[in-house]
């Protein structure tokens, strides 16, 4: 099955695999990181990336030779592993790193990846497409302020402050090395 997907329809696919699994991460550490202002943030991520997913799934193609589902459950290893960092950090209940990893790392390279793909649409021809990038982009960018604003206010009090930034930049590493396998978190990578 799928094998008449294009390489728009798999990233489409993986950013929603992406959103759904930043849906579980930050919903879960909506209950358990040890921030309550970080944790209220987290929330409130989740239920729009449940959306972003959402949207993305609409956006999978329905034709013959397509399914929707399996394709978003394919496997991108190096995406997959980054988003394994973020969950393990809320798992920890470690709102610094959780929220660190979002702000500098992982929703910078996502929202980029949303940016490329609606330059490479054409309104005219895929609306639907171009609305919900357009949506899903300025979503990321608020994100991303929020997250900046509530890192600015922790500043300098984390004593952990070494160790978050250890884990940011092991993660920027990580997923610089995967290049474009790592997908829809590639900062060059295909578009789409």
């Amino acid at each position: 099955m799928n094998e008449t997907a294009t390489a728009l329809d798999i990233d489409t696919a993986a950013r929603c695999r992406a959103f759904r699994a930043l849906f579980a991460t930050c919903g879960l550490g909506g209950s358990c990181v040890d921030d309550p202002g970080a944790a209220v943030a987290l929330a409130s991520l989740a239920g729009q990336f449940a959306w972003h997913a959402e949207l993305c799934f609409e956006l999978l193609p329905l034709r013959v030779g397509i399914d929707r589902e399996a394709l978003v459950q394919m496997k991108t290893p190096a995406a997959d592993a980054a988003l394994g960092v973020l969950a393990a950090a809320v798992e920890r209940g470690d709102a610094a790193t959780a929220c660190a990893l979002l702000f500098e790392v992982l929703l910078p390279r996502l929202a980029a990846g949303v940016a490329a793909s609606l330059d490479a649409t054409v309104a005219g021809l895929d609306g639907p497409r171009a609305r919900a990038l357009g949506l899903v982009g300025r979503d990321l960018d608020d994100a991303i302020e929020r997250l900046g604003r509530l890192a600015a206010r922790r500043g300098a009090d984390d004593a952990a402050a070494g160790e978050v930034r250890s884990a940011v930049t092991d993660l920027e590493r990580q997923l610089a090395e995967a290049g474009p396998d790592a997908a829809p978190l590639a900062v060059s990578g295909r578009g789409g």
